[in-house]
């Protein structure tokens, strides 16, 4: 990854996740990933969870490799599809 990726767990009402491309003083240009952290620790909200960030990694994956400014086109499957075989194995 070219910049940092910063991870917050903050309660978000439409989504389970988000990724955006910061820039600061502090930190210059990075990806933040938001992701709303679960009700409970069940396996299922655990599982949900760790998708998210998957999906939403992916997401700085693709806005890196192909300047797609973070959709789901073909850079962002591809990026998916390397993650989940790392995490999963596949």
């Amino acid at each position: 990854m070219p910049h940092k990726v910063m991870l917050r767990m903050v309660p978000l009402k439409d989504c389970y996740g988000t990724c955006e491309l910061r820039e600061n003083k502090r930190f210059g240009v990075f990806f933040l990933i938001n992701i709303s952290p679960p009700d409970t620790l069940s396996p299922e909200a655990m599982h949900i969870c760790r998708e998210t960030l998957m999906h939403e990694y992916a997401h700085a994956m693709s806005w890196s490799m192909a300047s797609t400014e973070g959709g789901h086109g073909e850079a962002w499957a591809c990026a998916y599809a390397a993650i989940y075989r790392h995490v999963h194995g596949d």
